[in-house]
């Protein structure tokens, strides 16, 4: 395996600490990895995302969708409250590492 090191102005890497957040990964370190791992070895536009967030196919994803159409447990509705709700928790989350 080979290191590559490079110099980014603190303003990048704070906007890409931020984005590896967002992605879900753990450090900038690890979100630029998945970018390039997926740039050289994904055949889909994944842009790092982490697996449990990407699907492998078009197939995957449609059977995936019509599971849930199908289920017959009670939907969840998507109400400002429920969307500032869920960011709350993702912050909190992500504060705490986990």
């Amino acid at each position: 395996m080979t290191k590559l090191s490079i110099e980014l102005a603190d303003d990048v890497r704070t906007r890409l600490q931020n984005r590896a957040a967002r992605a879900g990964h753990e450090s900038v370190e690890a979100y630029v990895t998945a970018l390039l791992k997926a740039e050289v070895e994904e055949p889909e536009d994944e842009y790092g995302a982490p697996p449990h967030l990407t699907y492998r196919s078009d197939v995957a994803l449609e059977a995936l969708l019509l599971e849930r159409v199908m289920d017959e447990s009670p939907g969840i509705e998507a109400t400002p409250e429920f969307w500032e709700d869920l960011k709350r928790r993702a912050t909190e989350r992500r504060r705490k590492g986990a």
